[in-house]
C-alpha cells in the first residue's frame, strides 16, 4: 500500500517508498523486498487492520515491550484506583469533619448562650443571703440582740458587694471558655494538617507525569518561538537516543508540554520541564537514561531527574548524601552507590564496578 505521506524513505535501503508496508512500532515505511515479504502479502497486511507487522528493528524486543507495557498499564490503572479512593476517603474525612467542628461550636454558641452573666449570678446569691438573713430573723425563739443583728447585716452585704464568690464563679466560667477554645484549636490544627495533606498529594500527583532537565544550553535565537524549537529539538535529540523514535511523530502522541524554568536571563542555563502524556511513558526514560551516554557531548552532560515536590526533594538529598557517606566508608572500592526509585520511595542501591 502506498504511504500517506510523501517521500517516506525505506527503512533498509533509505530510498523513497511509493509501495510498501509500514512498521507498527517505529512507523518506518519498507520496500517489501527490504522487508523480505513478497507483495501479495504486502498488500493483505496493509488493508487487514488485526494483522500487525513489525520490522526487523523492532521485532525481536516487540514481544517482551508488549508484556511489560500490559504489566506497567495494570500497575497504573491499580494506582489510579487507589488514588480515587484516597480522595474519595479524604473527602469524606474533610465532610465529617467540617460537620464535626460546626457541631462544636453550635453547642459552644447554645452553652455560652445559656449560661448565666455574673450580674445574674450575683443577684441570685444575693437573693439567697437575704432570704437566709430574713429567715434567721423570723425565729420566734431567737431574740438577737442589735450586735448579732449587726455581724449578719455585715455577712450579708460583705458576701454581696466583696465579689469573693462571684470572682470564684467568673474564673470558673473563663477555664471553661479556655477548655472549649483549645478544643476548637486542636480541631483547627488537624483541618489544617489534613488540607495540608491533601494539597500535598495534588501535587504529587500533578508532577507524576513530568521530568526537569538540567545543564540544556540556552538558545541564541531572538524569538520566543525559535527558542522553543531548538528546547524541542534537543528533546527530540533525547527521545532519538532513547527510544530510537522520530521525535515529531513521538512528541504529538507523548509529550504535552515542552517549557523553560524561570526567567531568561544573560548568563545560566535554565531547567527544561518535559510533560508526559503520562506517568509510564516517563518512568520508561527514567529508567533508560544509561542510554544517553551513545549521544553527542551535550546529551552526555545533561542531568535528568523527576519533578518532585519539596518533601521529596528534601528526602532525596538526605538519600544523595547516605549514598556519599556509603561509598566514602567503603575501603574496597569495588562498588558504586547511587540513589534510585520513584519520587518519595527512592533508596541507596549498590552495584560493582565493571
Amino acid at each position: 500500500m502506498p504511504p500517506k505521506k510523501e517521500e517516506c524513505l525505506c527503512g533498509q535501503c533509505g530510498k523513497v517508498v511509493k509501495e510498501g508496508i509500514q512498521c507498527d512500532i517505529c512507523d518506518v515505511w519498507w520496500h517489501p523486498v527490504c522487508a523480505g515479504i513478497n507483495s501479495d502479502l504486502c498488500e493483505s497486511l496493509g488493508t487487514n487492520e488485526q494483522l500487525h507487522w513489525y520490522c526487523i528493528r523492532c521485532n525481536s524486543g516487540a514481544g517482551k515491550l508488549l508484556k511489560e507495557v500490559l504489566k506497567m498499564q495494570d500497575r497504573m490503572a491499580s494506582v489510579e484506583d487507589k488514588i480515587k479512593k484516597v480522595d474519595e476517603m479524604m473527602d469524606k474525612l474533610k465532610e465529617g469533619m467540617c460537620k464535626d467542628v460546626d457541631k462544636v461550636l453550635t453547642n459552644i454558641k447554645k452553652d455560652l448562650d445559656e449560661r448565666p452573666t455574673e450580674k445574674v449570678i450575683k443577684q441570685l446569691i444575693a437573693d439567697e443571703m437575704n432570704k437566709i438573713k430574713n429567715e434567721f430573723f423570723a425565729l420566734k425563739d431567737l431574740q438577737p440582740c442589735a450586735e448579732i443583728r449587726q455581724q449578719v447585716e455585715d455577712l450579708t452585704t460583705a458576701f454581696v458587694n466583696d465579689g469573693k464568690w462571684t470572682d470564684v464563679v467568673k474564673r470558673q466560667v473563663e477555664i471553661r471558655i479556655n477548655d472549649v477554645s483549645e478544643e476548637i484549636q486542636d480541631i483547627h490544627k488537624m483541618v489544617v494538617e489534613t488540607k495540608q495533606k491533601a494539597d500535598t498529594e495534588i501535587d504529587r500527583e500533578q508532577r507524576r507525569k513530568n521530568i526537569i532537565i538540567y545543564r540544556v544550553p540556552e538558545s541564541s535565537a531572538t524569538s520566543y518561538e525559535g527558542r522553543m524549537n531548538d528546547d524541542k529539538k534537543l528533546v527530540g535529540k533525547i527521545m532519538d537516543c532513547v527510544y530510537g523514535e522520530n521525535y515529531e511523530n513521538y512528541e504529538s502522541q507523548h509529550i504535552t508540554k515542552v517549557i523553560r524554568l524561570g526567567r531568561r536571563k544573560d548568563t545560566g542555563d535554565r531547567p527544561l520541564l518535559v510533560q508526559f502524556e503520562n506517568g509510564m511513558d516517563k518512568n520508561y526514560l527514567m529508567n533508560n537514561l544509561r542510554r544517553l551516554k551513545n549521544g553527542d557531548e551535550i546529551l552526555k552532560k545533561l542531568i535528568i531527574s523527576h519533578d518532585m515536590t519539596m518533601s521529596e526533594r528534601e528526602d532525596c538529598r538526605k538519600q544523595v548524601e547516605e549514598a556519599k557517606l556509603k561509598a566514602a566508608e567503603d575501603q574496597s572500592g569495588e562498588y558504586i552507590y547511587r540513589v534510585r526509585g520513584l519520587p518519595g520511595a527512592m533508596r541507596v542501591v549498590r552495584w560493582r564496578k565493571y
